[in-house]
């Protein structure tokens, strides 16, 4: 950082970005006990619904909107994708 002469600080401060800023405040992989456990809930919720390719794209804005966890979510909603592809694909 640049001081300018004559200036007493010890030290520069420096200002954050925005983009690092929001991303401590998100709860994408952080969050409480709570956050967690609703995201979890959140995905197997979808993990049961028919639309396969859907399935994490609703748990995701739902746990969005719920201010939920969304990678917990999203990794519970690959619970039961594995059992019900057709065996062709496995």
């Amino acid at each position: 950082m640049y001081l300018a002469p004559g200036s007493n600080k010890t030290h520069a401060t420096r200002k954050e970005p925005a983009i690092a800023s929001q991303s401590a405040k998100d709860s994408i992989t952080t969050g409480s006990r709570s956050q967690v456990a609703r995201g979890i809930t959140i995905g197997v919720l979808f993990a049961f619904t028919p639309p396969l390719g859907l399935q994490m794209i609703a748990a995701a804005i739902l746990a969005t909107l719920t201010y939920s966890n969304r990678a917990a979510a999203i990794a519970a909603v690959w619970i039961t994708t594995r059992s019900r592809l057709s065996p062709s694909v496995r």
